[in-house]
């Protein structure tokens, strides 16, 4: 997949050089979310646990 440099991230005159990045990312995460979905899902249940017991703080 061909990306911008960093150098020209801000020269796109009708769409950002930076959505092919964006969607590359995208991609990436859900591939990663559906390898292993469970695990996954017990690591964001922890966080939210985590973070709602930091608002009782």
């Amino acid at each position: 997949m061909l990306v911008p440099s960093l150098q020209h991230l801000n020269h796109g005159n009708l769409i950002s050089p930076q959505f092919p990045l964006l969607m590359m990312i995208d991609i990436i995460y859900a591939a990663y979310v559906n390898h292993d979905r469970v695990h996954i899902e017990k690591i964001q249940k922890e966080v939210q646990r985590t973070l709602r017991g930091s608002e009782d703080k």
